[in-house]
């Protein structure tokens, strides 16, 4: 009753049976018309006192339910209507920017923008590559803050070729962190990817456990001094 194209390939194979019966039952004889009025009673049950409603009202008389989705359908998801949606997701990937947290637009929201946006231009049959998303993301972050976060994620190639998985990282990242530490937060994220023991030939620049400890050995003597 309900189906994208009226005619029926015989050549075509359809798995399971209800997918079958959908795509070949006939569109025609007493059992459609009883068909059709009942399918045109539900749609108007649901759309009488929606703005949808003048689009399929010229079925009303005829109770024609197959006709009055098909009219639904050319105006909600006809070319121009997606063209329209396309131009508005490119527009929110493009012109979308993220200041800082105002009020209920968070650097949450603006991820679930984009998120959006590529998720209708995928279902249009255009969908933008991994690395080109999370450019686009973070090219609309203006918030001076975040310049250490957004370096982070473009230093790991990972993130930056796989929009999902970037997400939630860099989410966890403190968008205020200052650029002296971008090193450890790099070696953070690569430990979280993929274990790895890092020598000092292999990464000179690393700082060890031994160094740290007696870092803060010293640190502990200097206060020790000063109090003195």
């Amino acid at each position: 009753m309900i189906r994208v194209l009226d005619g029926v390939n015989p050549l075509e194979m359809y798995d399971p049976e209800h997918k079958q019966l959908t795509k070949t039952i006939p569109l025609y004889g007493p059992d459609f018309i009883i068909d059709k009025g009942n399918v045109y009673d539900i749609l108007k049950g649901l759309i009488l006192a929606a703005p949808a409603w003048p689009w399929m009202q010229e079925h009303d008389k005829k109770r024609d339910g197959h006709k009055a989705w098909k009219s639904l359908i050319t105006h909600y998801e006809g070319d121009s209507v997606i063209n329209r949606n396309k131009e508005a997701d490119y527009v929110s990937i493009t012109c979308s920017e993220y200041l800082r947290d105002r009020g209920a637009f968070t650097f949450e929201t603006y991820v679930t923008l984009h998120q959006q946006a590529h998720l209708d231009l995928e279902r249009y049959g255009e969908a933008i590559p991994e690395s080109k998303k999370v450019r686009g993301l973070l090219a609309g972050i203006k918030d001076g803050n975040a310049l250490a976060a957004k370096l982070a994620v473009q230093d790991i190639p990972l993130f930056l070729n796989d929009f999902i998985l970037k997400q939630p990282t860099f989410l966890q990242l403190p968008l205020t962190l200052e650029l002296r530490d971008l090193s450890g937060i790099c070696l953070k994220l690569k430990a979280k990817m993929k274990p790895k023991v890092v020598t000092k030939e292999e990464e000179p620049w690393v700082v060890t456990k031994a160094e740290e400890e007696a870092e803060a050995e010293a640190d502990s003597k200097v206060e020790v001094e000063e109090k003195e």
